[in-house]
């Protein structure tokens, strides 16, 4: 992913950084992706806002309703009482039919049992759906009975024309935002249409399932390279680990076994040098650092960790390395990667200048790409994540020192985005499009991944096609 360069950081930034997030006692409406509407108050300490107080939000599936009651005897002559009305279903459940009247004189005909109630919600007949939203046209490789899935369908919050793409929901773009490769770029960069083969079951990659087949090590060789601001990457901690799927939110996504012997760069490590503007007292100069990083298993769904003294955590998933990635080279067993560190006082300076906050206490961002299924960045996409977040940004067209810009809802040239401000845990995020069909806008999803949010933490994940162990 191309570097986000804010600048290397000085106690200015720093006190913007440890700023309160917010006013204790204030209210603001919670968050889009929160399971209700209502509002969430600022805790008294200042770091953050509470749970979603609800106003009552989208329905639970509708009850059935009542059985309308028998109408009683007719006593002399009268007519029977008809049957109850069937209760209608919470939020959205339509209630039941009127009981018959009884005849008159006799004992009153029993009422017509109440239909049960619609399910609330805007669920639609189909497992797993919402009513009212938009399939991608590619999305047979999503499983979309959404039920059986980690991740939480809000069809509560579903807006009429949404795009509902791998069982997370995403606002289109305008219908003039048409998706593009990026050809003027240094780092992958394309030209022609977008390369979406991958997600149609004729262009599926060999399905391997994490962990199997062929899970033979080979060495990671790269340069640690700063994901912001930093002029000398030494004193940066690397850790491979396996990622654990278990299908349950609470767990999906964590950590599970260290692979290799993690590797932490000093001042002896190979030097790559890069001119940078920001790093004034380094000659502006960045040093990068050149690591290698042993016994790494291939087949097998990999995150890299990073994090140091003077760099917060970072999380990068999506890597799955396979016999017959360009990366690899088969007669050494090396495959060449980079791997970035975040440097301790961006952890909060670009949510500052991208939103005016910092991070809540607790809390973390997701940064990333999209790429089509030829490692070409895309412009014009929309992202979205399962979880609850309070903005999301697109960066400049600056690839030399891209920066968020606001107003901008789509990628640009960089297909740089950041979910700021994420609750911790479970999350999967998406992005979309829009291709031209006979003049029509077509919507079609460029893939998804699960990843996990750490407190206090930053998680990295570049969208870049169909992986292997997501073919269905």
């Amino acid at each position: 992913m191309a570097t986000v360069v804010v600048g290397c950081g000085g106690a200015e930034e720093e006190s913007a950084a440890e700023a309160s997030a917010c006013v204790p006692g204030s209210t603001q409406a919670c968050l889009r992706t929160d399971p209700c509407e209502g509002v969430q108050a600022c805790l008294a300490d200042g770091s953050g806002y509470g749970e979603c107080e609800c106003n009552g939000g989208g329905g639970t599936a509708g009850s059935g309703g009542t059985a309308g009651g028998g109408g009683t005897a007719g006593g002399g002559g009268t007519a029977g009482g008809g049957g109850t009305a069937g209760s209608g279903g919470t939020a959205g459940g339509s209630a039941g039919s009127a009981g018959t009247a009884g005849s008159g004189g006799t004992a009153g005909s029993g009422g017509t049992a109440g239909s049960s109630g619609s399910s609330g919600g805007g669920i639609s007949g189909d497992p797993g759906r919402c009513d009212d939203t938009v399939l991608p046209a590619n999305a047979e490789f999503c499983d979309q009975d959404c039920s059986a899935q980690p991740v939480q369908l809000h069809c509560a919050n579903a807006d009429l024309g949404e795009i509902e793409s791998c069982c997370v929901l995403v606002t289109p773009p305008s219908a003039d935002k048409r998706l593009a490769r990026s050809p003027d770029v240094k780092e992958y960069s394309g030209s022609g249409s977008p390369s979406l083969g991958c997600f149609e079951p004729g262009g599926y990659p060999k399905k391997v399932n994490s962990g199997e087949g062929d899970t033979s090590s080979v060495t990671l060789k790269g340069v640690v390279r700063a994901f912001s601001g930093g002029c000398d990457l030494k004193g940066v901690t690397i850790e491979v680990y396996e990622v654990l799927r278990t299908g349950d939110p609470a767990t999906d996504g964590n950590l599970g076994e260290l692979v290799g012997a993690a590797h932490t760069t000093t001042a002896n490590s190979p030097e790559v040098r890069e001119s940078d503007d920001d790093c004034t007292a380094n000659d502006e100069v960045v040093v990068n650092r050149a690591f290698t990083y042993a016994d790494v298993p291939m087949n097998t769904e990999l995150v890299v960790l990073t994090y140091g003294q003077s760099w917060r955590e970072l999380y990068t998933y999506n890597l799955f390395i396979t016999a017959g990635d360009p990366n690899l080279n088969a007669q050494s067993r090396v495959y060449t990667t980079d791997v970035q560190a975040l440097m301790e006082g961006d952890f909060n300076l670009i949510p500052q200048v991208a939103i005016g906050a910092p991070i809540s206490t607790g809390n973390g961002a997701i940064f990333g790409e999209v790429h089509d299924c030829g490692n070409v960045r895309l412009q014009n996409a929309v992202v979205e994540t399962s979880g609850s977040r309070r903005a999301m940004v697109y960066f400049n067209d600056n690839e030399e020192n891209p920066m968020p810009e606001n107003g901008r809802q789509t990628t640009g040239k960089t297909s740089i985005f950041s979910a700021l401000d994420v609750r911790p845990g479970f999350n999967r995020l998406t992005a979309v499009g829009l291709l031209e069909e006979d003049n029509q806008s077509i919507p079609v999803t460029l893939g998804y991944y699960d990843v996990r949010v750490f407190p206090d933490s930053v998680t990295s994940v570049t969208l870049r096609g169909l992986q292997p162990h997501q073919v269905p």
